[in-house]
């Protein structure tokens, strides 16, 4: 727990990145507001968001709820941060678009990159989990230049540039609070991902 009394996973997935945001909005609008100008806030998300399903995301007691201490329980409550993000994403989107400052907002889902998280989370399975770290890893996950490569084309993706510039609005607002699956894939997210609780 956080000084403030809420889960370090919390403040460390979703809070934070929320908070830097919010700070940053007054810039960002001011910025969007400038000739020719591509303004985005992308938030990294996680295919795993759709394997959990949430009541609510209201009050302290519904961030803190704690799913277990085995790894299927830290993997749920990761997921559930991650759907956080989805969420934050699509509401910002919605309440900007209202605003009128042409900002873009993304959620995406890197793909399953070989970070030191996830070796960490496979090693900690004892014996078997360092087997399976040293075969998995380097056959099935992403590096980390690769898992990077959903982000950059978010953040500064031509695609995306060219679809803001076109003169169709459908077309302008086509990546507005979507889901993207590597690379710059538009996905349909889970169906919590559309709950406005």
């Amino acid at each position: 727990m956080t000084k403030d009394g809420l889960l370090e996973a919390v403040v460390v997935n979703y809070i934070s990145h929320f908070v830097l945001t919010e700070t940053l909005i007054p810039l960002l609008k001011s910025t969007a507001a400038q000739m020719d100008s591509d303004v985005r806030i992308v938030n990294v998300s996680s295919g795993y968001h759709a394997r959990v399903e949430v009541d609510s995301f209201v009050g302290k007691k519904s961030l803190n709820r704690q799913y277990g201490e085995t790894m299927r329980g830290k993997l749920y409550g990761y997921g559930v941060t991650k759907l956080a993000n989805i969420l934050h994403t699509k509401h910002l989107q919605s309440r900007l678009r209202s605003e009128g400052p042409g900002i873009t907002c993304i959620a995406l889902h890197p793909g399953v990159v070989a970070t030191p998280g996830a070796e960490k989370h496979l090693t900690s399975l004892g014996f078997l989990g360092r087997i399976l770290a040293k075969i998995v890893i380097p056959l099935f996950f992403l590096s980390l230049r690769q898992g990077a490569i959903n982000s950059a084309s978010a953040a500064a993706g031509k695609r995306i540039a060219a679809a803001k510039a076109s003169a169709d609005e459908a077309e302008r607002k086509m990546y507005g609070g979507v889901y993207l699956m590597p690379v710059g894939k538009i996905t349909e997210a889970s169906k919590y991902a559309d709950d406005e609780t």
